[in-house]
């Protein structure tokens, strides 16, 4: 059983535990791979997600687990194959891979400015000012990052988003107490366009 959540609402897909992830070969070469035990019940054009229980590979924050966000571009038996190989080195064992379907709900946010609270920095924040988790095809424009305890905007596991006119100033950037001042950080998402940063 596996669960993803997206934007709009936990989608449980049966008969979605995987037993091999690849990244490279198949159908599509290169692209990642994930074999089930079973026919797997995705189709071409599907946006899903590959999770597990491991570490992301070279994070020093606990709790951070692997997983990455890719289209269905082939189905062969009991094999699935994506628009694209895993941006991270995939562990060697991993251990509980899941894959879900990740629903298109759109979204397009034009003309936002985001700022902080003094009282934040003195205490040392460092969670992100905007959170993108799951999306697929959402549309961003004109956004603007006045001040930031640390990352701007955070994208994680999108796919197909596309992003216009994004400008930011005055974020924290003091990795020592895990404050990391990137204005945009996309990590394991598929297709994203940032452009005018």
């Amino acid at each position: 059983h596996a669960t993803v959540a997206n934007v709009a609402s936990a989608v449980s897909l049966n008969n979605a535990d995987a037993v091999d992830v690849s990244n490279g070969g198949g159908v599509a070469s290169p692209v990642a791979s994930v074999t089930f035990g079973a026919a797997p019940p995705f189709v071409v054009g599907d946006v899903v997600k590959v999770v597990s229980d491991d570490q992301w590979p070279g994070s020093g924050v606990s709790g951070q687990l692997w997983g990455e966000a890719g289209r269905v571009v082939a189905v062969s038996g009991n094999t699935i194959y994506l628009s694209k190989r895993f941006v991270s080195s995939v562990p060697g064992s991993l251990s509980n891979i899941r894959v879900g379907r990740l629903q298109s709900y759109r979204m397009s946010v034009h003309g936002l400015a985001f700022d902080t609270l003094a009282a934040g920095d003195a205490a040392n924040w460092t969670s992100q000012l905007v959170k993108l988790r799951g999306l697929v095809g959402a549309r961003l424009k004109d956004l603007r990052v006045i001040k930031a305890w640390a990352m701007g905007i955070e994208a994680q596991s999108c796919v197909e988003l596309s992003a216009e006119g994004v400008e930011g100033a005055d974020l924290s950037n003091d990795p020592s107490n895990s404050r990391f001042g990137y204005l945009v950080h996309d990590k394991s998402g598929y297709g994203n366009s940032w452009r005018g940063i």
